[in-house]
């Protein structure tokens, strides 16, 4: 009986997937073909560079490809701004009124940053996605929390 209750178990097992994809029929080798393809753009234009991305494709999930691909190929990480977040996020962790002060601040040195240097951290990925998307309207929403490096 054990023996049948263990081979069932594995037979289940193995055809168990932890994750299933919803995306397995999509390609999305156009949409990551128009995001190299505006390699270094500014972000000077946001709603025309949100056009470029997305008006040459038809599913939401190839828009959102295109605009992930386009972020993720030309913004880089600000590892010095990362850790000076870091700092004055545990030092107010306590105080949230002082943390929204300095959340408040803080959004415009990401941004500036962002703009200059095309370099940001976590929260500045999010919300230019979050732009970029409404932009395209595709629905987006930030789930606020912690990262870990």
């Amino acid at each position: 009986m054990k023996l049948k209750a263990t081979l069932f178990f594995l037979l289940v097992a193995l055809q168990c997937n932890a994750q299933s994809s919803d995306f397995n029929s999509i390609s999305f080798k156009k949409a990551d073909s128009i995001a190299l393809s505006y390699k270094n753009e500014r972000l000077t234009n946001l709603p025309e560079l949100s056009y470029k991305l997305t008006s040459h494709l038809t599913t939401d999930a190839e828009r959102f490809r295109a605009i992930y691909r386009w972020v993720c190929g030309n913004i880089s990480n600000d590892y010095r701004l990362y850790f000076k977040n870091h700092r004055k996020r545990q030092r107010f962790q306590n105080d949230s009124l002082k943390l929204k002060a300095w959340n408040d601040e803080f959004k415009k040195v990401l941004f500036k940053k962002l703009l200059k240097k095309n370099t940001t951290i976590c929260t500045g990925y999010a919300y230019l996605v979050k732009e970029l998307c409404n932009l395209a309207h595709l629905d987006c929403e930030i789930v606020q929390g912690y990262g870990r490096t």
